[in-house]
């Protein structure tokens, strides 16, 4: 069960290369595939619901990466993550990286 959850996480990052790499079918594929493998583990779904927001902005769809966004955000209020966690970080990348207009 440890190899099909790290599978979903495994798939945001390879769906941001794609993106990366203009590859934007591959990416929402992949998207899709890992949200629900993913979505258990809260920690873990809202750093993949940062790429997803990534791979969203690169693609030019703002909406559809502030949902992602606000949703990982949500998710880090939850869990009362720190402001030096990786999930925090990853959501500030994604504001300033990102989404810097937003």
């Amino acid at each position: 069960e440890i190899n099909f959850l790290a599978s979903g996480a495994f798939r945001g990052s390879l769906a941001l290369i794609y993106a990366q790499q203009n590859r934007f079918s591959e990416a929402f594929q992949l998207i899709e595939d890992g949200e629900d493998v993913i979505t258990p583990i809260p920690l873990e779904c809202g750093k993949f619901l940062c790429k997803k927001a990534k791979v969203f902005a690169l693609y030019q769809n703002d909406v559809q990466a502030q949902e992602a966004l606000q949703h990982a955000k949500s998710i880090a209020r939850n869990l009362k993550v720190r402001a030096n966690s990786e999930l925090s970080e990853l959501i500030s990348e994604v504001q300033v990286g990102y989404l810097k207009d937003q």
